[in-house]
């Protein structure tokens, strides 16, 4: 019995023979940009900006857990705005009642609960 042997393009001549093939379209994709993927430059309007640990706020729970390092920066008018180290949004922008904050201070933003550790100099 001798070895049966055809090309490639053979082959796939011969499988598709009978087949209809019908082009399928791409699907089309919608990227839709949401608060928490936008970065931030609050930078010109920002009175004093904090480097902080945040992380969600559970009440009732004895042991804190922080989530990452982030920035908290402070507009003229109070209204606090607390991003990651890449610049994005991670809560609403909230007003503040008191200003003065300093290393070790905790405070709540929307979910996160924010610890101060320095003030960022930068």
């Amino acid at each position: 019995m001798e070895p049966f042997c055809i090309s490639h393009e053979e082959f796939w001549e011969w499988f598709h023979k009978d087949k209809q093939t019908v082009p399928i379209a791409e699907p089309t994709v919608k990227k839709i940009k949401t608060r928490h993927e936008q970065a931030v430059d609050i930078s010109a309007i920002t009175q004093k900006r904090y480097i902080c640990l945040y992380g969600k706020h559970r009440p009732g729970k004895k042991v804190k857990v922080w989530e990452g390092d982030g920035y908290l920066s402070i507009t003229s008018n109070n209204i606090a705005h607390l991003s990651d180290l890449r610049g994005r949004l991670l809560e609403e922008p909230e007003v503040l009642e008191e200003i003065n904050l300093e290393s070790g201070d905790e405070i709540q933003i929307g979910d996160m609960e924010v610890q101060i550790v320095d003030l960022d100099e930068t």
